[in-house]
């Protein structure tokens, strides 16, 4: 059979036999009774994702015993689970694919050098289920220079008090300290500013996802009425006035006069090269260092528990829409961007992107209305919403030695020399 439920693996025991792991889809376990007794709530709720090289894994240790183990549980639930074909992606895994699987050397080996290529990835660690950042990007240097400049500068809203730094604070993780950010008259918003280090790793851009790539939300909040307030007009016109400006630009695009899509254009690009390689965590990855061994067991713990069911890819986040709340619903409060506002569709109620990890030390306070400064608080209001569980002090701490060595290099771009220096003297007082 072919599941079209999320599959899903956690601990059981039947016929007084411990079975360390059974696999199957999630409403299965959530309402499976063996015989002696229930499967615990906390095993239930704490449902991972099975990626497909852990299924392999898993297969491969098997032993006929532990396959015998297995039929017998099946039988007992003919309409539940299915243990002995699981399917993923619409592929089926069976004992005899198993048996012809692991005759297929040549191919893991090619795959495996590929990763460790492409990746720098130790081979060791090739199949881990995360990637370090590279520790270079390709950017355009003098264009990201000048969006330097201007995403340091106040000249872009209204009352010339607040630029884009005030918000994505490069002192401070590249988010907003504040639990909302303050923008022109200040007018006080109600969403987060979530980090700008690493955003160029984001699928989509804001908490609701609105903005496709950099350079559309780069237009979001200057054009906004309660962060800056200006129009496309008004800012060609104030930059069109400054010798300074004219000349870089002209410097960058050819041109003696400046366009609003240069602006935005000049900002991502800056906002592409701040990237910050080099983590602990990367370079554990790349087999260059060890973790201690609490940041280790932090590591194993936030795999076991499912926190890398949402956490995952490069940046670690930033690559899906979740929900918050998922098996202890939370109060959904109509003030905030999540995904419904933009769908209407209900499903998406209390749905965001989920956000980076990348950095969390540095990127309090967190979720998307700032309500937790203290990552220990943040952890435990997580495990229980998505998690449906109750960390201990034992596990929150070492999940938190584990996200600590997430913390990486400043940005190089940040200390690049500008062509332009007089562009990123203290800005005179406002108007």
């Amino acid at each position: 059979m072919f599941l079209t439920k999320p599959l899903v693996y956690a601990p059981c025991s039947t016929g007084g036999q411990k079975i360390r792991y059974i696999l199957g889809p999630a409403d299965d376990f959530m309402n499976h009774e063996n015989g002696n007794e229930p499967v615990p709530r906390r095993c239930c709720s704490a449902i991972r994702a099975f990626p497909r090289h852990k299924i392999t894994e898993s297969l491969n240790k098997m032993t006929t015993k532990r396959l015998g183990r297995f039929d017998r549980l099946q039988k007992n639930h003919p309409n539940g689970l299915n243990l002995r074909t699981i399917s993923l992606y619409t592929y089926k895994i069976t004992a005899q694919a198993r048996s012809a699987f692991s005759r297929w050397i040549l191919c893991p080996v090619l795959f495996l050098g590929y990763v460790c290529i492409m990746t720098s990835v130790s081979p060791a660690l090739a199949f881990e289920p995360l990637l370090p950042i590279p520790t270079t990007i390709a950017y355009n240097r003098p264009k990201a220079l000048l969006g330097r400049a201007l995403f340091s500068d106040p000249i872009l809203s209204l009352d010339k008090t607040i630029s884009c730094a005030s918000c994505h604070d490069l002192n401070q993780g590249g988010s907003d300290p504040a639990p909302c950010s303050t923008g022109v008259k200040s007018q006080q918003g109600v969403m987060q500013s979530p980090t700008v280090f690493n955003s160029v790793f984001n699928f989509r851009q804001f908490w609701d996802g609105r903005a496709a790539d950099l350079k559309d939300q780069v237009k979001g909040p200057i054009e906004s009425e309660i962060e800056m307030q200006m129009t496309p007009v008004l800012v060609e016109q104030r930059l069109n006035n400054s010798p300074d400006y004219l000349r870089a630009f002209r410097d960058v695009y050819g041109h003696n006069s400046i366009k609003f899509d240069e602006v935005t254009d000049a900002i991502a690009e800056f906002e592409k090269a701040l990237i910050t390689p080099n983590s602990r965590f990367d370079r554990f990855l790349r087999g260059e260092i060890a973790l201690s061994s609490q940041e280790n067991e932090g590591y194993l713990l936030f795999k076991e528990l499912g926190c890398i069911t949402c956490h995952n890819g490069l940046n670690m986040g930033g690559n899906s829409f979740q929900k918050l709340g998922v098996l202890n619903p939370v109060i959904r409060d109509e003030r905030y961007n999540d995904r419904f506002k933009l769908t209407l569709n209900e499903r998406d109620l209390s749905v965001y992107k989920v956000p980076t990890l990348r950095n969390i030390e540095l990127t309090s306070p967190y979720f998307h209305d700032g309500s937790k400064k203290d990552l220990h608080d943040a952890l435990k209001i997580m495990t229980f919403h998505n998690l449906g569980m109750d960390l201990t002090n034992k596990e929150n701490n070492q999940l938190v030695a584990f996200l600590h060595t997430l913390t990486g290099q400043s940005p190089e771009i940040l200390g690049i020399p500008s062509a332009w220096p007089e562009l990123e003297q203290p800005p005179s007082p406002p108007e």
